[in-house]
């Protein structure tokens, strides 16, 4: 007589199941090589091919395969550290028109920066608060008043001077270090601004020296300027001594340079060493050790994060 043992077929279930995996998984790598010596056989070297097929999305190497397309450019494109594949028709129309480095071309239109400076710009996403990125091409709504801004005493800032409050903590033991270094004072020039606030400086100053209301970031209530009451003029104090201080350990108190030389193709600013913007420790000892300036580190560690569908930190 037959007994029935119930664990043969879990046991059987279990089997099926693990080879169904093997089989899609030999199946997979069956069709990877398959790919790989395809684009082998339109010039790319199986390094290349195998740097492709882990960075582009298949669509794409197919498209290149359907199109017969050899393209140096792209194997070089790919080897990019902050390559978006999704940007890659972008890349290659940017450099078709322009004579810049592949470096420079990825943080270009990563940063959006091959558009135009505010006629393309869209709104600032606010929900990621202390992270928004406010420049030309993404922008702030005339009404928008951050929340719970407080004011800095007389001996840290000028006049009547607000912001957020970590700004605020932070600024207060970044000053206190720069006392007990060198001996100088530390002084807020400017903070938060409203959108009216911001509409005049423009008018008085221009476009090349101050961004539209709405483009500036100082209205999020994170980004201060500052210098010293021993050099009180922008350009020396980042030359001075605290100024340099400043630059290489900012990112201990969550700032970061917001405007850095040589970066203007990419910040729509030029250097400004007395600007600092506050995010946070973390993201500014990342942006500081990267070597790169906040838009980029926006375009590709937090916009990429929120086209996954992941939400916001």
């Amino acid at each position: 007589m037959l007994h029935f043992n119930p664990h043969c077929k879990t046991s059987w279930a279990l089997t099926s199941a693990v080879g169904l995996v093997v089989i899609a998984m030999v199946a997979l790598f069956c069709s990877r090589c398959s790919t790989t010596g395809r684009l082998c056989r339109l010039g790319y070297s199986r390094e290349q091919a195998t740097t492709m097929l882990a960075r582009l999305p298949d669509s794409v190497t197919q498209r290149l395969i359907d199109q017969q397309m050899h393209n140096d450019t792209i194997a070089l494109l790919v080897n990019q550290r902050y390559f978006i594949a999704t940007h890659l028709d972008a890349y290659l129309a940017y450099l078709d028109t322009t004579r810049v480095s592949l470096t420079d071309a990825v943080a270009i239109v990563n940063v959006g920066a091959h558009h135009r400076w505010y006629a393309d710009a869209v709104a600032t996403d606010t929900s990621q608060r202390h992270l928004m990125l406010v420049n030309k091409l993404h922008y702030l709504d005339k009404h928008y008043v951050p929340d719970s801004l407080i004011k800095f005493r007389p001996t840290m800032a000028y006049a009547n001077t607000l912001a957020l409050r970590p700004v605020v903590e932070n600024y207060i033991s970044m000053q206190q270090a720069v006392k007990e270094l060198f001996g100088a004072q530390l002084m807020v020039n400017s903070a938060y601004r409203s959108y009216d606030h911001q509409q005049q400086k423009h008018r008085a100053y221009g476009e090349r020296i101050c961004c539209r209301a709405g483009y500036s970031e100082h209205q999020t209530g994170l980004s201060i300027d500052i210098t010293s009451l021993q050099h009180p003029d922008g350009v020396t104090f980042g030359e001075a001594p605290e100024g340099a201080w400043i630059k290489e350990h900012a990112h201990h108190y969550g700032f970061v340079l917001r405007y850095p030389p040589g970066k203007s193709h990419i910040t729509g600013l030029d250097n400004e060493p007395w600007h600092l913007r506050w995010v946070g420790e973390q993201v500014a000892t990342q942006i500081y050790n990267l070597g790169i300036t906040f838009d980029e580190y926006y375009a590709y560690y937090i916009e990429q994060r929120v086209n996954s569908g992941q939400r916001p930190q």
